[in-house]
């Protein structure tokens, strides 16, 4: 068994350094390659998406359903009358409920100034 058969120059491609040989010509100044960044964000908009079609998408499909319905037989513009009123009723009262909500702290606010932090 001879191992001196097998020299380090018969696997020099191993060790190929692509012709960058440091004759002593190179300074030590390194140029920092960085890896390209990766889109983490993706994940979380398809995350995103899944869950807003798990909690919506059956409200959205009878939406569409219903459209489809109200308009083959002729009565579109009956549902979309009570779609508007059912959407300027919600604002109305949103808007109401948040008054009511918050025009006692600014009340409060504007009676008693020392406790505002």
């Amino acid at each position: 068994m001879r191992i001196s058969a097998f020299r380090i120059s018969h696997f020099a491609f191993l060790f190929y350094d692509g012709g960058m040989r440091d004759n002593g010509d190179f300074n030590d100044d390194v140029i920092d390659i960085k890896r390209p960044r990766r889109r983490k964000w993706l994940p979380y908009v398809l995350g995103g998406v899944l869950v807003a079609l798990l909690l919506f998408g059956r409200g959205l499909l009878e939406f569409y359903i219903d459209a489809l319905w109200f308009s083959s037989l002729g009565y579109a513009d009956v549902y979309w009358y009570k779609f508007r009123l059912g959407a300027a009723l919600f604002i109305v009262f949103l808007v109401v409920t948040f008054l009511i909500m918050r025009l006692p702290f600014v009340l409060l606010n504007r009676v008693l100034p020392q406790l505002t932090e």
